[in-house]
């Protein structure tokens, strides 16, 4: 009954391992709607120099030319939030013509980046335009928006041209619509976001001068050997410019799924662990009991029994323990794992595969322990074996 449990209790850790692992490669190879395999971040404190409006213009503009310019450098744009890096912002946003029916209906997030920003990295655009360098620090305001937005607000038809109101007074065009783009979360969905020019006019307070900047470099080559040459063509508008860090994309990714790793390395080393006592467990037993059964064992060649008949017999009886455990343990995993939807990435709560997986691994590690004993089973003398029989 203990072995029984053992397994139990292995096949449900397993169970749970399993799904976290599928669940962290999911995050993993998630679309994000963008190319995460060449984009370089540079994060930069534009505010630690006190520009005014026109030298944060003029600064933000050469820096901007000197990376286009390094060669391997296949765009450039900058962003405020920049990308899995910086901060997230929100506003409340007037729709003409939608009707919230929550508070939440009228908040959207909201970064302010550089032209070209689509293209810089990649995204798909789905309707109208990207930002562009006249749309700059120029009334009225124009904006990108993401396709959750435009759903949400615009239902079926296209809102190019639309206007979206801030403040009750600022009304900001929509230019262009661009898929969604997961680029501060992998595990959670796309916010409904506008994209605003980095470089404006100060006409609103919701939306505010920017805070942050965040120049992203898409290469054409590796991105890790840009970073040095990227830190020197910033370095050469402004030495004494901060700079909080430059970081290939990937990187910032890894790290944003820093939490969903841990889960999957303490969940498989605990199953591990349960798995390695079932598995010795199951060879002590399976030991003592050969042992136990070594007169019988002993009769039986002596009738004729084939080696092959000792091994049958002594798996036989590891399966039914086995069998037993996974019987109790299946029904606990399906209880178990269905308090673990929250934390799964596009993993079902009942996975037949990860049930399937953890099964096959406990199978395979109770027919190791076992076929040690098996094996000396069929070594057993018969006349040694009979008088151990006889002398108890």
């Amino acid at each position: 009954m203990l072995i029984a449990g053992q397994v139990a209790v292995s096949l449900v850790l397993l169970v749970g391992a399993a799904m976290f692992v599928r669940s962290l490669r999911n995050v993993q190879s998630v679309d994000t709607g963008m190319d995460r395999e060449h984009i370089v971040i540079a994060r930069v404190d534009i505010n630690a120099r006190g520009y005014d409006d026109a030298q944060l213009a003029n600064t933000t503009r050469r820096i901007r030319d000197q990376l286009a310019a390094l060669p391997g450098v296949a765009a450039v744009t900058f962003s405020e939030d920049g990308i899995f890096s910086g901060t997230e912002w929100s506003t409340t946003v007037e729709v003409p013509g939608f009707a919230a029916r929550a508070a939440e209906d009228t908040i959207v997030a909201i970064d302010q980046i550089g032209a070209g920003y689509a293209h810089a990295i990649s995204a798909r655009l789905v309707a109208g335009r990207d930002l562009s360098v006249g749309d700059e620090d120029r009334l009225p305001r124009r904006a990108l928006v993401n396709q959750s937005l435009a759903n949400f607000y615009f239902g079926g038809r296209n809102p190019v041209g639309e206007f979206l109101r801030f403040d009750d007074t600022v009304a900001v065009e929509i230019i262009g619509v661009i898929a969604d783009v997961r680029d501060h979360e992998l595990a959670k969905q796309p916010r409904r976001r506008v994209y605003f020019p980095f470089l404006h006019r100060g006409d609103t307070a919701s939306i505010g001068a920017p805070s942050s900047l965040h120049f992203i470099v898409r290469t054409s080559g590796s991105a890790g050997v840009m970073v040095e040459p990227i830190r020197k063509a910033i370095s050469s508008i402004d030495p004494a410019l901060p700079i909080d860090g430059i970081t290939p994309v990937t990187r910032l990714m890894a790290r944003s799924i820093r939490e969903e790793r841990l889960v999957a390395r303490v969940a498989s080393a605990f199953g591990i662990l349960a798995l390695l006592f079932a598995a010795v467990g199951l060879y002590g037993v399976m030991t003592y009991a050969i042992t136990r059964r070594a007169g019988e064992i002993g009769l039986r060649v002596a009738l004729g029994a084939q080696r092959d008949d000792v091994v049958r017999l002594v798996l036989r009886d590891a399966v039914r323990l086995v069998g037993f455990g996974v019987a109790a343990g299946v029904p606990i995993a399906f209880a178990t794992t269905r308090l673990l939807r929250t934390q799964l990435h596009d993993v079902p709560a009942v996975d037949a595969a990860s049930i399937a997986v953890a099964v096959g691994v406990l199978a395979m590690s109770a027919a190791s322990a076992v076929m040690l004993p098996a094996i000396r089973a069929t070594r057993v003398s018969p006349m040694e074996a009979m008088r151990s029989g006889a002398a108890r």
